[in-house]
């Protein structure tokens, strides 16, 4: 046994063996207290019972001795009472008071604490005095007293007999109570202390990834006791947050529609494979595109859409063999993975038969559309080695394969001059039209439970030509080329600019503006933001910053400084399209988030398909974050977001992203004759 650990002043063992100990000193005090009681009325009684011996032997020679006026036979009888070693005095007293004979031994002066303490243990029997009568011959009567026997007896004797056994008591008790404190902590550090820090280093070994894969052993001889139970308990909480960590990471990694592997786990694969890949074999990574989906969801409608996209995976599946791996990159494009090819011919036949399989038979419709199908190749290691990048130039040799009316299967180098010049030209035109101020916001509404606007999302696009270009075709070379970050700049300046005009028209909204990683990167950025808010004079709490999870994922620790900074201002975190990338419960618990907003991909099959944004709301509520739902298009999908608890709606269902104009004359109203401006409130969102 480790006595230090057992006697540590905050251990268990510690605190109980010290209750333990006051109690039986308690104990044993009392009894101690009863002990010297008895001991005293015992002592007492028996120096009553040895006087009274005393006495009988020594009255009959001393009153023939004073009767006969014998000195030497009173001396001899005093001398054999003197024999006696706790007799101090004797005296035979004349009946005229005169001492007939008399005899005493010298004792030292003792203590008066020992005298006070006599007088409580003998209790006044020190000295006996003992008339002396002589009997008549017919024994009818007594003559008159002839005198008297006084005995003086040496309490001190007494005293230290009783303190003698008084003190072996004493000992006893705390001997006895010290081997009951030694046991009692012997059995609490065996059956309590040690099987408790057994439970404690077996909850500091529980993986936070994977919580149940190291469950918590029931010590010994507490299998029904209520340590035991507790072991249970945090078993059973284990396993299921084990569960809900396994359902988040497949939300994370896998598609909500056709449940392959997301592209986030594509990539994930695709760097696996290039660690085992074999010398002198090839890898293909193949993307396999439905093109023009796009079009053909505004013409069936998005279910008819996914209903496409899942019969093109169960195609998929259908088509390549147990060795390749398939993945849902995007909304309109899968990728296999292909290993141990010989030759790049290999894969070109490969694609052949993926091709023939998936339009054999056409996506059956209403309207008879059905989408055509193309794939792009990329092969390991000639066109690189990684994941990320290899999955890029197979979903770019797509659209070669898009242009070739018979071959619709392409590699990445064929197509590679020709989208290369095509994103320089991109390039150029994004310079001129930031120089050109061609950029512009449009905001659309956030609305609260009760049909309050409370927020907007404030949306970059692009007006090129009098047409106005989404973000999605221009931010990914921006990010490429490094213009994210001057473009970024513009987008806060004009959302900080937007939000004071606001404020001055009586409207007091959040702007949420997205951020990319790219722009988080920059040492400047921070102070820019703050440089910003105090130039429009702008609260940072009405300003919410967009992240995805995959800056979180990234964990690198500047950045993630930055974004603490930020919050530490007042400006709320916002994680965009949770769900969709890979995330963890680890990353929530470590990075400040304020608010998680669900994928509109998760939003659509409401309310048939609750089971992701049930999830995501109820983590969001354990977590003390609010929740936006984003792509809310249908009444239904709004009232089951209302009635779940979801604190913030936004989608086509209240309105489009419209410019700063319109946006104020739609939510903000001046009353006939009067200079006052109000806030309106859309009809449509019902209370509560």
């Amino acid at each position: 046994m480790r006595w230090g650990n057992v006697f540590r002043r905050n251990s268990i063992t510690f605190r109980q063996t010290r209750l333990v100990f006051l109690a039986a000193l308690v104990v044993g005090c009392l009894v101690f207290l009863v002990e010297a009681v008895l001991l005293a009325s015992f002592t007492r009684e028996n120096l009553a019972e040895r006087q009274e011996q005393i006495l009988a032997l020594a009255e009959r020679p001393a009153t023939a001795a004073i009767w006969e006026f014998n000195e030497r036979l009173a001396q001899e009888t005093i001398a054999g009472v003197m024999h006696m070693s706790d007799v101090r005095q004797v005296v035979i007293v004349h009946p005229d008071g005169m001492p007939f004979a008399s005899m005493v031994r010298e004792k030292p002066l003792e203590p008066t604490w020992k005298r006070g303490l006599a007088r409580i243990v003998v209790g006044g029997h020190e000295r006996i005095v003992r008339p002396l009568r002589m009997r008549t011959l017919d024994m009818q009567k007594d003559v008159e007293e002839i005198g008297s026997l006084i005995v003086i007896f040496n309490e001190a004797e007494q005293v230290d007999l009783f303190i003698n056994v008084l003190s072996a008591s004493l000992l006893v008790t705390l001997l006895g109570a010290f081997l009951i404190v030694a046991v009692i902590a012997v059995v609490f550090d065996r059956f309590l202390t040690r099987p408790i820090l057994s439970i404690s280093r077996q909850v500091e070994g529980v993986d936070a990834e994977d919580p149940q894969g190291r469950m918590l052993m029931v010590p010994k001889f507490h299998a029904e006791s209520e340590l035991g139970l507790a072991v249970q308990k945090i078993n059973a909480m284990l396993i299921h947050l084990g569960n809900a960590q396994h359902a988040l990471r497949r939300m994370a990694t896998r598609d909500a529609t056709t449940n392959l592997p997301n592209r986030t786990l594509t990539i994930e694969h695709l760097v696996g494979v290039a660690r085992r890949a074999v010398p002198g074999k090839v890898v293909a990574v193949l993307a396999v595109l439905m093109d023009r989906l796009d079009e053909l969801k505004d013409l069936i409608g998005h279910e008819e859409a996914d209903e496409m996209a899942m019969d093109m995976a169960v195609r998929l599946l259908d088509s390549v063999g147990a060795e390749a791996f398939i993945g849902r990159i995007g909304v309109d494009s899968f990728a296999v993975v292909i290993e141990d090819l010989d030759t790049a011919t290999a894969a070109v036949d490969y694609a052949n038969g993926l091709l023939e399989n998936l339009t054999r038979v056409e996506f059956g419709c209403e309207k008879a559309v059905r989408p055509s199908v193309c794939v792009g190749i990329a092969l390991f290691p000639n066109d690189g080695t990684e994941a990320a990048d290899l999955l890029r130039k197979a979903v770019v040799a797509t659209a070669g394969a898009r242009r070739k009316a018979n071959q619709r299967w392409n590699f990445f180098e064929d197509g590679l001059a020709e989208g290369a010049h095509r994103r320089l030209l991109l390039e150029s035109q994004l310079h001129q039209a930031l120089e050109a101020k061609e950029f512009v916001l449009y905001f659309q509404p956030q609305m609260s439970r009760t049909g309050e606007i409370v927020g907007a999302e404030a949306l970059v696009r692009w007006c090129c030509d009098g047409q106005v270009v989404p973000p999605g075709a221009f931010i990914p070379v921006a990010e490429d080329c490094g213009l994210v970050v001057p473009i970024g700049d513009f987008v806060m300046d004009e959302a900080c600019r937007a939000s004071a005009q606001l404020r001055r028209a009586g409207l007091n909204l959040t702007i949420a503006v997205n951020v990319s990683p790219q722009q988080l990167a920059d040492p400047g950025f921070v102070p820019r933001v703050v440089e910003t808010l105090s130039r429009h004079g702008v609260s940072p709490d009405h300003l919410e910053i967009e992240i995805t999870e995959y800056t979180l994922a990234m964990e690198r620790g500047a950045l993630v400084d930055r974004i603490r900074a930020l919050r530490e201002r007042g400006i709320r975190i916002a994680l965009d399209d949770f769900g969709t990338g890979y995330s963890s419960l680890s990353y929530l618990r470590r990075f400040p988030v304020d608010v998680l907003k669900i994928d509109r991909s998760f939003v659509t099959d409401l309310p048939n398909d609750v089971a992701v944004p049930s999830t995501i709301l109820t983590l969001a509520q354990k977590l003390g974050m609010s929740c936006v739902a984003e792509g809310i298009e249908t009444e239904a999908q709004r009232d089951w977001m209302v009635n779940n608890g979801c604190d913030v709606l936004q989608g086509y269902l209240f309105a489009r992203p419209m410019p700063l104009d319109d946006f104020m004359k739609r939510y903000v109203q001046k009353p006939p004759g009067g200079n006052v401006l109000r806030l309106c409130r859309e009809s449509h969102v019902v209370d509560g």
